[in-house]
């Protein structure tokens, strides 16, 4: 299994999209209802949003009921960072939200690969 980072881009404008880096540049579009196989995790679905004050989130669903949040931010879009080891950290560039509800107190930087953590996830298709 390819090794996969997933990060979305802040794009200004209607369209936001969500890709995902591998060795052969693989890449599919929008985060929202895309189902993520990731190991150690089993299937993660998102399966709604959920709303508060500041940011918006999409609530990811294992095949264990374990629950995970993935922010967020202008609307549409989302930073996704995690590995294996240490389970899903997510992080926006508002800062650190593992105040609210989130695994991991990580802050990383959305400058450069060198500070997103790759671990072994396979973008499935498109729920319809």
């Amino acid at each position: 299994m390819n090794k996969i980072v997933l990060l979305a881009l802040v794009l200004i404008g209607s369209f936001q999209l969500a890709y995902a880096e591998t060795n052969n540049d693989i890449t599919f579009k929008q985060v929202q209802n895309v189902q993520l196989n990731c190991k150690g995790f089993g299937e993660l679905t998102a399966s709604e949003y959920q709303y508060d004050e500041e940011f918006s989130f999409i609530r990811l669903v294992d095949d264990k009921k374990n629950t995970y949040y993935l922010p967020f931010i202008g609307g549409n879009t989302a930073y996704l960072y995690g590995d294996t080891m240490s389970g899903l950290t997510f992080s926006t560039d508002h800062g650190d939200l593992s105040k609210k509800s989130f695994l991991d107190k990580k802050e990383w930087s959305d400058q450069g690969k060198e500070n997103i953590l790759s671990y072994d996830c396979v973008p499935l298709k498109k729920k319809k």
